[in-house]
């Protein structure tokens, strides 16, 4: 038994129709901006984070005249003489999305070439990270902080 719909009736499931795509268009638009948001601001976390390890690290540079061999935080240091030789923070910055710290590599050379875990009497340092979405000027990429520089490629 088939039943023919009038004009009417199909104006009406065509109008549903059509609503209900646009809504669904823009449920995915939100969605996507919102993510986008959510890298963006992750980035300029990260940023921030980085400065002021950056800025810890060139205090602690001044007062010892090297870089510490790692950072560590409090908790960590077992001895007095952990924190005389390596950075010790309330807590090391962590990636806001992987949750891990940031990896900080002392190097031999104040031109940060010959860098590794754990060198003594460090004369520069490298850290690693990566921008998801970019910030500012900054595109997405992976970039490090050096002692004369937060963004070098």
């Amino acid at each position: 038994m088939q039943k023919n719909l009038s004009t009417e009736q199909k104006n009406k499931i065509y109008l549903y129709s059509a609503s209900g795509l646009i809504f669904a268009l823009l449920l995915i638009l939100t969605l996507l901006g919102l993510s986008a948001a959510k890298k963006q601001s992750r980035d300029i976390i990260r940023l921030s984070d980085l400065s002021r390890l950056q800025a810890d690290l060139l205090l602690f540079y001044k007062a010892k005249n090297i870089y510490p061999e790692r950072i560590l935080e409090k908790a960590e240091a077992k001895d007095p003489g952990d924190c005389a030789r390596n950075l010790c923070a309330d807590n090391h910055p962590r990636d806001p999305k992987s949750g891990a710290p940031y990896p900080y590599f002392s190097c031999r050379n104040a031109d940060a070439t010959d860098c590794a875990e754990g060198i003594k009497d460090a004369k520069g340092f490298v850290i690693d990270y990566r921008l998801e979405m970019g910030a500012g000027p900054y595109k997405k990429g992976a970039y490090q902080v050096r002692p004369e520089s937060l963004l070098k490629r």
